[in-house]
C-alpha cells in the first residue's frame, strides 16, 4: 500500500503496490483519480 499526499490540496491518494507494478516509472495525478481519497480501498483489505 502506498499512501500519498499532494501537499496542496492534502488530499490523499491510496495506492495498492500491485497496480503500481503495472505503471513502469511515472504516473500523471490525473492518471490517480480513482485513488483519490478512495477510502474503499483499506476497507476492502481489512476486510479479507
Amino acid at each position: 500500500m502506498i499512501l500519498g499526499i499532494d501537499t496542496r490540496t492534502s488530499e490523499c491518494y491510496i495506492i495498492p503496490i500491485e497496480e503500481t507494478q503495472k505503471w513502469g516509472n511515472t504516473k500523471s495525478l490525473s492518471q490517480l483519480q480513482h485513488y483519490k481519497e478512495n477510502w474503499q480501498i483499506l476497507i476492502d483489505l481489512a476486510l479479507e
